[in-house]
């Protein structure tokens, strides 16, 4: 499941990822992520939780070695590199299956109907970019 997130979240042009978001003061634009490596986190289940119909619990996690952010509003330059994962937030997503069902929890200021919301994972059909649009 969380393969399937990431291909709807993350566009792959070459080594390396871009996705559409929204970055505090600087508006909406694209950021771009290089060394980009992916890792799940299981919580586990209490026998209450497998009782209530949780299958299981986690976390999917996408980390980088730098991040740079571009946005209309600065004509489309790009900021210089950042260490780490910085501008998105969603790099860390709750999952869990319940009662046969997937369901996401993302910070996605963009395609979240409200933040912090859950999602039903089918149902989750973010913006995405085609490499041939991203300026470089």
């Amino acid at each position: 499941m969380a393969d399937e997130y990431w291909k709807k979240t993350l566009t792959k042009c070459g080594d390396h990822y871009f996705t559409l978001n929204s970055v505090h003061d600087m508006g909406t634009g694209i950021s771009e992520y290089q060394g980009v490596s992916f890792a799940i986190e299981d919580f586990g289940m209490s026998d209450a939780n497998r009782l209530n119909g949780y299958e299981w619990s986690g976390r999917a996690v996408a980390d980088c070695r730098a991040t740079r952010y571009s946005n209309a509003e600065s004509g489309g330059t790009w900021t210089d590199w950042q260490t780490g994962c910085v501008w998105k937030l969603p790099l860390k997503v709750s999952m869990w299956k319940f009662k046969g069902k997937w369901f996401y929890q993302t910070l996605d200021f963009i395609n979240a109907p409200r933040t912090g919301v859950a999602l039903v994972a089918d149902s989750y059909q973010p913006k995405k970019l085609a490499c041939e649009s991203i300026k470089q």
